[in-house]
This record gives structure tokens, sequence and C-alpha cells, in this order.
């Protein structure tokens, strides 16, 4: 099972940022389930556009491009990223792609609606859906490193956070005792400079505390 280290931002109260629900009621008002149908060609489109692009926080998003005689291709897709975090030029090129659809106006407006709260598109092709531009509501700067369940486990023992884990979670760590620990133990982890990147980003985002789950 693969889990995915997170920080979050846990108020004095205990209680967690409401910003994640007020975030998707905007979306959805704009876009049903934060969910926009496209085309095949249009997917396609900007994969190419986006492919190898490097963001503003050194993240480069993942693309992949379908070429149209590849008989056993999924599809064109691109993977979750921050078009506020595009560079200047790309990002006008993606969003006058979005803007020459017969529903470019619901596709620029939630384009710009997810650049402005900071969140995340995702560009998938027809599946069990039709094509579509997913908004997830995640932060855009985000670092993210994902390992098997066991692999997480084994790198908080490394970390010497050992007695934070948890059989499928850990508990919350909070952010300044998981930078000591990155800063003193990270190198046995194989992946210090990865944690490192992830420690800044989650300072970036104001985050208080981290855990894998």
């Amino acid at each position: 099972m693969s889990v995915s280290l997170i920080s979050t931002q846990i108020l004095e109260d205990g209680s967690t940022s409401g910003k994640a629900k007020n975030d998707w009621a905007r979306v959805t008002a704009v876009a049903a389930e934060g969910r926009l149908d496209l085309s095949d060609a249009t997917v396609t489109e900007i994969a190419r556009i986006l492919e190898g692009a490097t963001l503003t926080n050194g993240e480069t998003v993942f693309a992949y491009v379908c070429d149209e005689d590849e008989e056993y291709s999924q599809g064109s897709y691109v993977g979750s990223f921050g078009p506020a975090l595009l560079g200047e030029d790309t990002f006008r090129t993606v969003r006058t792609v979005l803007e020459g659809l017969d529903n470019g106006e619901q596709a620029v407006a939630l384009f710009d609606l997810v650049t402005e709260l900071n969140l995340r598109l995702i560009f998938a092709p027809t599946d069990f859906t039709p094509a579509n531009m997913q908004v997830e509501n995640w932060p855009a700067d985000t670092v993210e490193i994902n390992r098997t369940c066991s692999n997480m486990v084994q790198m908080f023992g490394d970390l010497g956070l050992d007695r934070f884990n948890r059989d499928t979670c850990s508990e919350n760590i909070p952010l300044d005792l998981f930078e000591k620990a990155v800063n003193d133990n990270g190198v046995s982890t194989g992946m210090a400079d990865r944690l490192d990147a992830f420690v800044a980003c989650a300072k970036r985002n104001g985050s208080t505390h981290v855990y894998w789950a």
C-alpha cells in the first residue's frame, strides 16, 4: 500500500485550518465535483505544452503525451501540479488553449480560480469518465514523498522518529521536531535532499505538523 508524507496546519485549539473546505466550496460553485469535461485532443495538447515543465518551486510537471499511433496507450495525461507555479509563458499558453474551447469561459474560470487559491490540477484522458480537468484540493506548492507503508515506517525509524509510527499511519509530529530529525539523521534515509525540500515546502505553506498516511 502506498502512503504519503503530509504536512498540515494545526491551530492552537487543536483544529485544522478551514481553508480546504472553503476552497472546495468555491471550486464546486464553478464546476461540479471540481471536474470539467474536455476532449482527449485538448488533454494531449496541454500535455505537450507541460511535458518536462519546471515549476517555480523546482518540481517538474509529470506529463505523458500519447501519440495517435500508440495502439495500447491509455491516453495523454498530466499529473497533479499547481498552475500558480508555472512560468508566465507556459501559464499563458495553457490558458489560451482552454480559452478557445467550446466551454472555454468555464474552463478559464476554473483554471484562474485554482491559480488564485494555489491548488492543483490534473488533466486526465477518457477512461470511465470523459477526458477532463480535475481540481485536487491540495496546495500548489507541494513536494511529494510517496512510499510503501513499510518503507515509510523504516524511514521514520531511520530519522529516529519510530515512536510516532502506527500500523497504517503516524501520529502528528511538530514540524520543528521533524526538521531537527531530518537535519540530524536525514543522511541515513538515502533521501536527505528530498526531505530537506519537503521541510522547506511545509514551512512555506505555514504547516505546523507532519504525518504520514
